[in-house]
């Protein structure tokens, strides 16, 4: 949730996305717009100064990956944390995650990075799992593992809902 913020870990997910297993879908809520180079000198120079071109890039690769759904912008997230197996926070920068919080009031486990603020919602290996800031194999592989355990899933993501109820 969130579209391509490069402190959400928009980027770091999308690099994950090669590594995920055949069968495994992440779903991209959040606007996901390519920015379109500029003809004139002066806005073509700030396109390629700024982080336009990377975003560009790594909505093509979300968009070409057969790992992945775009969900777009909703309201409605219930209905998704329904039907997932987890939920990813991947943030690059300090965070306090609410969706993660949303998450656990479902009863689904989250992945989150090494970044304080998570560390106060995300305990690991007892209602998620943390993972290295910016490091999309080790996203991955922690995506993989929770989508072919689900009886570990299920176990995070009761203790998430603990963990949500006493804390928040």
């Amino acid at each position: 949730m969130g579209g391509s913020s490069i402190s959400k870990g928009f980027y770091t997910l999308v690099d994950a996305l090669e590594y995920l297993h055949k069968d495994v879908k992440v779903f991209f809520a959040g606007h996901y717009v390519v920015s379109h180079m500029p003809r004139k000198i002066l806005p073509w120079i700030k396109y390629q100064l700024s982080n336009a071109r990377k975003r560009n890039a790594a909505i093509q690769k979300m968009n070409n990956s057969p790992n992945s759904k775009i969900i777009g912008l909703n309201h409605n997230v219930g209905d998704y944390l329904d039907e997932v197996c987890c939920l990813v926070s991947p943030f690059s920068v300090p965070h306090f995650s609410c969706p993660v919080i949303e998450a656990h009031m479902y009863k689904k486990p989250a992945i989150g990075t090494d970044v304080e603020g998570m560390d106060e919602i995300i305990f690991h290996e007892k209602n998620g799992i943390i993972v290295p800031n910016n490091d999309p194999k080790a996203l991955a592989s922690a995506i993989n593992n929770l989508t072919n355990d689900s009886k570990k899933a299920k176990q995070l993501g009761v203790e998430g809902f603990k963990t949500a109820i006493i804390k928040f």
